[in-house]
């Protein structure tokens, strides 16, 4: 697992960002492999955009890296919304300040393919 990376950042990017934060309230992976669907609830972390709050003793942890493209399901907030499953890189793994949730990761998230969006 390789951490504390951020590549780059734009207003661009940051207004995509905002647009799925706006439309949707949490995600679900699963891992091939791994008996479990996870789901965390998006967050906003204004200086590295759209991202999920892991445990870091979470057995999902060693499964994430930078990079990797993952097929994740969006869950919007209007629940007469269907999901939407999204292809999304991992663009960085952050550890929490030792104030915010110790024992934590940020994992930032931003969404490569779409349907439409």
């Amino acid at each position: 697992m390789k951490k504390d990376s951020n590549h780059g950042s734009g207003r661009d990017q940051r207004l995509s960002h905002r647009r799925y934060l706006d439309m949707f309230h949490s995600v679900e992976l699963s891992i091939g492999g791994m008996p479990y669907c996870y789901q965390f609830k998006l967050r906003d972390r204004s200086e590295k955009g759209m991202c999920v709050l892991v445990q870091e003793t979470s057995e999902l942890m060693p499964h994430l890296n930078i990079g990797d493209v993952l097929d994740i399901k969006f869950w919007p907030s209007d629940k007469t919304v269907p999901p939407e499953n999204l292809k999304t890189q991992i663009r960085h793994i952050t550890k929490t300040p030792s104030k915010h949730s110790p024992g934590h990761f940020y994992v930032g998230l931003m969404v490569v393919e779409t349907n439409n969006h």
